[in-house]
């Protein structure tokens, strides 16, 4: 088998599947922001990039039975804000081989696992070079296996680098063997069996670190929460305002602190200040508008005026030096570079 998932045939399942993992993988090789809020299937997502460059990215997703699994890995950082979907709780894992990210306020070095409830809210900051997994799974499948949640996530405390390599190593089966069904592999015998040995060793694999986040969080949950709910409320104040200037007295009034504070928790949440993340955010919004319109329906002129660019010759240095190619070859390409993707139930 090209992957080996750590569970004998002869262990006893929790669960029955009685199909195939339906999969699904894309290549990037530039930003596309529709494809990427479409990353963890169910939720709804705003991807920003942060850094300048060309940007280059790998998603996969497979539904298992009743359980889903996505999976990416990104070349630059990546700022993420969003809604977990409304169904299943989100096991995740991230870890990045350089710098040092942020998870929903809290920051992380190496690697960070994490369990959010349905429907809440999601603010990361991914470090460039940065490989993430997200298992979405039912409750009651949780509760089955003996795991209590309440109605809080959790980022789990630091792990050891002995655990830590255990967490990613049955990522990375799981993922070598997803990979492998969609490809029909004819070391994969079973794909039905196959799907249900990565499900199970997914939800073990969680099930076994979840316990060292029962109760608080930590004893500084208030702290980090207070951070991100100005990030959170700037972030919302800047997408109503974006065509406009914004001052500062103004967007202070609105979060309710003081320009200094404002700027600590943002740079330690998003990685940038505040007026940082708002050119990147009319970036943004810049590109997604040129990847969805055509060349005979709007000018590039007219997307950076409504984005609240008010000096062409600026934008559009700035937009190729943060994603590589100008405004107009974005426009004309409709696509913003090229997308490779399958999409099949695999039958074995």
């Amino acid at each position: 088998m090209h992957g080996s998932i750590p569970i004998s045939e002869g262990e006893l399942l929790t669960t029955s599947i009685s199909s195939p993992p339906v999969i699904r993988s894309l290549a990037l090789d530039s930003f596309h922001p529709k494809l990427l809020d479409e990353a963890v299937s169910g939720g709804s997502f705003d991807h920003i990039q942060t850094q300048a460059g060309r940007f280059a990215g790998q998603i996969l997703h497979a539904q298992i039975g009743g359980c889903r699994l996505d999976h990416g890995a990104y070349n630059l950082p990546i700022f993420v804000v969003g809604a977990m979907p409304a169904d299943r709780i989100v096991l995740g894992f991230v870890e990045s081989e350089t710098g040092t990210g942020n998870v929903v306020g809290v920051s992380f070095r190496d690697s960070v696992a994490l369990a959010l409830m349905e429907r809440s809210e999601f603010h990361c900051r991914f470090a460039p070079w940065t490989r993430w997994m997200g298992f979405q799974i039912e409750r009651a499948a949780l509760e089955a296996v003996g795991v209590e949640l309440g109605s809080r996530g959790a980022v789990f405390p630091p792990l050891d680098a002995a655990r830590r390599r255990q967490v990613s190593a049955v990522i990375t089966d799981a993922v070598e063997i997803l990979r492998a069904i969609e490809r029909r592999d004819r070391n994969i015998l079973d794909p039905v069996a196959a799907g249900l040995v990565v499900k199970e060793s997914l939800t073990a694999t969680f099930a076994a670190i979840l316990p060292a986040a029962d109760g608080d969080i930590t004893r500084e949950r208030a702290s980090w929460r207070k951070k991100l709910l100005l990030v959170m409320r700037t972030h919302e104040f800047f997408k109503a305002h974006l065509a406009r200037p914004i001052q500062v007295t103004q967007l202070c009034r609105h979060v309710g602190a003081s320009a200094s504070t404002l700027e600590r928790g943002f740079i330690e949440v998003s990685g940038v200040n505040p007026k940082q993340f708002l050119t990147i955010l009319r970036m943004a919004r810049a590109r997604r508008a040129l990847l969805e319109a055509g060349p005979t329906e709007i000018t590039v002129a007219k997307v950076a005026s409504e984005c609240g660019f008010f000096h062409f010759g600026r934008f559009a240095a700035h937009y190729a030096a943060l994603y590589g190619e100008s405004p107009l070859s974005t426009l004309c390409s409709r696509t913003g570079g090229s997308v490779g993707s399958s999409q099949r139930l695999t039958t074995g």
